[in-house]
């Protein structure tokens, strides 16, 4: 989909997996967002919202903070029409381009762990901003697991899936 050089070959995978991920209705919403977000995080060139980065103190957590901030201003700009389903992943890869940029200009060198710890930060972002909490993952999680467990309900729920393609 999208024709990025990355300079962190973990990142240019992770990439890769989030694209393939996107559903197909949803990919052209996916990189208008992606696009709008890296001209807004390079607007002003030395004076960008990206080279803004080289002034942080925790340049992961502002990678990570600055991707959803940065998407959910598009949202608000786009009278909140843009579909969600497309924003969190476009929100994702916004990310990693940023870290991608700390990355190359030395501010912080990412592997995986710190990318899990980016995943894990901008997922309680993501939570935060949508107002779910734990508990709510974890009934979420509790009710997923019953319907994995039980077969009558397993299969009702793939009939029904067959059904909404």
């Amino acid at each position: 989909m999208a024709q990025t050089n990355f300079h962190n070959a973990d990142l240019a995978a992770l990439e890769q997996q989030i694209e393939a991920g996107v559903p197909a209705q949803l990919r052209e919403d996916y990189q208008k967002i992606v696009v709008a977000g890296m001209k807004a995080g390079l607007k002003g060139g030395p004076n960008s919202i990206l080279a803004q980065l080289r002034n942080s103190k925790d340049p992961l957590n502002d990678c990570v903070k600055g991707a959803v901030n940065l998407t959910s201003l598009l949202r608000r700009m786009s009278r909140n029409t843009m579909p969600i389903r497309a924003m969190i992943p476009a929100a994702m890869t916004l990310m990693l381009q940023a870290l991608d940029f700390a990355d190359r200009m030395g501010m912080v060198k990412v592997g995986k762990p710190e990318i899990a710890q980016a995943t894990k930060l901008f997922a309680d972002l993501i939570f935060q901003a949508n107002h779910i909490t734990n508990a709510q993952l974890q009934q979420v999680a509790q009710k997923t697991q019953g319907v994995m467990n039980n077969p009558q309900q397993l299969q009702a729920l793939r009939t029904h899936m067959k059904g909404v393609q």
